[in-house]
């Protein structure tokens, strides 16, 4: 069975404060401090250690205390000092959220990614892609052969319309469907314009096919057909 081929672009983790929002910068870290404390075991070592950002933490929360408010700041003394532990803190934040990419960056699913990120604390950015998502197979038809075992039934097709600039399906997802359960199960994955489609798949009868081709923005829109034999 071939393996998902989906190309979804990945999320990017974002450190989503500005440097001169103090407030803003504390109130992140105690999520992010949070999140990595809480999901330990995805993520064993953080870079900087937790304990690092901890100690930031505390200094910025006193540093933020002593400044005052916006009508009552302390005095220049107070001001530099809580820039200073204030780009501590973002400093963390900013090697966190790298350390952060760099453990979700194994997934093979963008949305897991999103997932795994959003345990942290940290806000995510997806890189948008330039490249058209990909049309419709054409002229999607079954084609039985004696040479074919009872059990497969030949599915073929002819590429996307619409291509452009060099764009082509990188792969075709194949998914089956059924009478019963009418989401959509995936089978595998193929770069030919043909598929030799099982009578049964996870325990049920393949009664359509769904076929979606690949580039890279990602699935484009799916072909469903009936299958017979």
């Amino acid at each position: 069975m071939g393996r998902l081929i989906t190309n979804s672009p990945k999320p990017v983790v974002r450190v989503k404060v500005a440097q001169t929002n103090y407030k803003g910068i504390l109130a992140l870290a105690l999520a992010v401090q949070s999140g990595l404390t809480n999901h330990a075991g995805f993520y064993p070592s953080p870079q900087p250690p937790l304990v690092t950002l901890g100690s930031d933490i505390i200094a910025l929360q006193a540093a933020i205390a002593a400044l005052g408010t916006k009508f009552n700041k302390g005095g220049s003394y107070h001001v530099t000092t809580a820039k200073n532990t204030a780009l501590a803190v973002y400093n963390d934040l900013t090697a966190l959220a790298a350390y952060v990419q760099s453990i979700v960056s194994a997934s093979n699913s963008a949305s897991l990614q999103k997932v795994q990120i959003a345990w942290t604390g940290f806000a995510t950015k997806s890189k948008k892609s330039k490249v058209p998502v990909m049309q419709f197979v054409r002229n999607v038809h079954q084609s039985n052969n004696k040479q074919f075992p009872v059990t497969l039934r030949r599915v073929a097709w002819r590429r996307s319309l619409g291509l452009f600039n060099g764009v082509r399906a990188k792969a075709y997802n194949i998914y089956a469907l059924n009478g019963v359960n009418p989401i959509p199960v995936f089978i595998t994955s193929t770069t030919k314009t043909n598929y030799l489609v099982p009578s049964t798949h996870a325990g049920a009868a393949v009664t359509k096919v769904l076929i979606k081709p690949v580039n890279a923005a990602g699935e484009g829109n799916g072909f469903t057909i009936n299958v017979k034999g």
